[in-house]
């Protein structure tokens, strides 16, 4: 077993070859390279319960970690999942208001917001998977603090490649914070959403959205909220909101449009040079993943 503290992009730099696999699901902190040798990964970077949309780990303890209300009783709830491949275009609002609960009519808050454009591509035949989300005007406010904390008015890109188990953020020099990277890891050991995501968001109710009818599949995390994911009849993503930073914005309320099932091109997933060697994002948690 060779024990490092190398991350996977370091170990292509490094001239390892590395070899991309999925985690063995009795030690979920070790990854083969083509020599069948185990590379020990012993931090991981972001938060360490996402129900299964992005990672798998069960050392750090019960996940859901948190009390949640039950289901809607008497409700039978359709099975949502993503398509192979798709992308969709969507707008977040980012609403500071507490008080101000989604889902919003008219997509139209009660209290003053800002908002971004953006766009979702997503690719489970590329490379064992992979998801990319373009913010076009503003960020999504998630850094507690450093130097992408206290403000969103800044594009960025989420870049999700399951190839080599890393979530990237990716930032313009245009017009991205002082001091802030231009790349940095927002998530590893991390992957794109699974197609059956929304089986984790256990629990389950309907609603009416603008005339919409809307399943949605909801979960609570300890000091991050609810996370709530909403599809239509048809099985195509209609709304997700999910509450953020206070001093930024509590809720980010996002509405998807123009969701069409399409192969995006493989370029779509290219990362630039500065991603390479790129560190953790300044202000998210780094965790020692404990043995198993």
């Amino acid at each position: 077993k060779v024990k490092t503290s190398l991350i996977p992009h370091e170990l292509y730099t490094k001239g390892l070859n590395y070899k991309h696999s999925t985690v063995n699901p009795s030690h979920h902190n070790l990854w083969n390279d083509n020599q069948n040798n185990a590379v020990e990964i012993q931090t991981m970077i972001g938060p360490t319960c996402t129900v299964g949309a992005h990672n798998d780990f069960t050392q750090f303890g019960p996940c859901p970690n948190t009390n949640e209300p039950t289901s809607e009783p008497n409700y039978t709830a359709p099975k949502n999942i993503y398509p192979e491949y798709f992308t969709m275009d969507w707008t977040m609002l980012f609403v500071p208001d507490v008080n101000d609960t989604p889902p919003y009519k008219n997509n139209t808050p009660n209290t003053p917001y800002n908002m971004t454009y953006g766009r979702t591509w997503y690719d489970t035949t590329f490379e064992g998977g992979a998801m990319r989300e373009s913010y076009y005007q503003r960020c999504i406010p998630v850094f507690p603090f450093g130097s992408l904390s206290g403000r969103n008015d800044f594009s960025c890109e989420f870049v999700t490649l399951n190839s080599n188990h890393t979530a990237y953020l990716i930032l313009n020099k245009t017009d991205k914070p002082p001091n802030a990277p231009d790349c940095c890891i927002i998530g590893q050991p991390f992957h794109a959403p699974p197609r059956t995501f929304a089986d984790g968001l256990q629990v389950k109710f309907e609603s009416m959205v603008d005339g919409t009818h809307v399943n949605w599949n909801a979960v609570w995390l300890e000091g991050a909220g609810i996370f709530n994911y909403g599809f239509n009849e048809e099985n195509v993503p209609f709304i997700f909101y999910m509450q953020g930073i206070p001093d930024v914005a509590n809720w980010l309320y996002q509405k998807f449009t123009n969701f069409q099932e399409v192969r995006p091109p493989q370029n779509t997933w290219k990362i630039p040079q500065s991603c390479y060697d790129a560190k953790h994002c300044p202000g998210w948690p780094v965790t020692p993943i404990p043995p198993v």
